[in-house]
C-alpha cells in the first residue's frame, strides 16, 4: 500500500465518482481506477461497488476510510522540510 494509493482512495471515497476524483487529482480516470484496483488486490478485499455511474464504499471501504482519515489528517499537519 502506497501513500498515493491512500490519497486516491480517500478522494474517490469523498466524491463517490471515479471521473470527478481523477479530475480533482489531476490524473486520468484509468490511472485512478488501476491504482484503486491495485490497492484492493494488495488488501484482498473490494473497497468500492459500482452503483450506476457512481461508486459506493463496501463495508471494507467504509472501515478503511474510517481508519485512514485521522491518520492522513495527522500526516498533513507535519511541516514540510
Amino acid at each position: 500500500m502506497e501513500l498515493m494509493q491512500i490519497r486516491y482512495f480517500l478522494e474517490a471515497a469523498r466524491t463517490k465518482h471515479m471521473t470527478n476524483s481523477a479530475k480533482n487529482l489531476h490524473i486520468t480516470q484509468p490511472a485512478l481506477t488501476q491504482a484503486i484496483h491495485r490497492l484492493e488486490e494488495d488488501l484482498g478485499v473490494p473497497l468500492f461497488a459500482a452503483k450506476g455511474r457512481n461508486i459506493t464504499l463496501t463495508e471494507y471501504g467504509t472501515y478503511l476510510r474510517k481508519k485512514l482519515v485521522p491518520l492522513m489528517a495527522q500526516l498533513d499537519q507535519i511541516p514540510q522540510q
